[in-house]
């Protein structure tokens, strides 16, 4: 009977140490595919960020770009005498007939369509 316990204890060393071994093995195997798992992860959001950076950075250059162009399509307008003059005597009908060909012009060839708009003094829409 003794003989049976050594043998039934001796099997069971060995299957508990293979089954220790098998253990460590999945634990390896687990903590690598997390490892690698976590790596991506980060890989992604690194690009996913510098996408991002990049996309404001094309969105800033082009509002910086409108408003370049709006500025000068102000500034052309302010210097126009019949525009002033108009403006001066209160003519909305004549500030209409003056800019309207002028804001066709511009909106057949902008990115964006552009609606010129008038303010007197003190702020008042016109």
């Amino acid at each position: 009977m003794q003989e049976f316990f050594k043998e039934l204890s001796s099997k069971f060393t060995i299957s508990a140490r293979i089954w220790v071994a098998i253990f460590v093995i999945f634990l390896f195997i687990a903590f690598f595919t997390i490892s690698v798992i976590i790596s991506e992860k980060q890989s992604q959001k690194n690009i996913i960020l510098k996408n991002i950076e990049k996309q404001a950075k094309i969105f800033e250059e082009e509002v910086s770009s409108l408003y370049e162009q709006n500025m000068n399509i102000a500034t052309i307008i302010t210097n126009i005498e019949a525009v002033n003059e108009s403006l001066g005597l209160g003519d909305r009908d004549r500030l209409i007939d003056l800019i309207t060909p002028l804001n066709n012009s511009i909106n057949q060839h902008a990115k964006l369509p552009i609606k010129i708009h008038f303010h007197s003094v003190p702020a008042k829409s016109f």
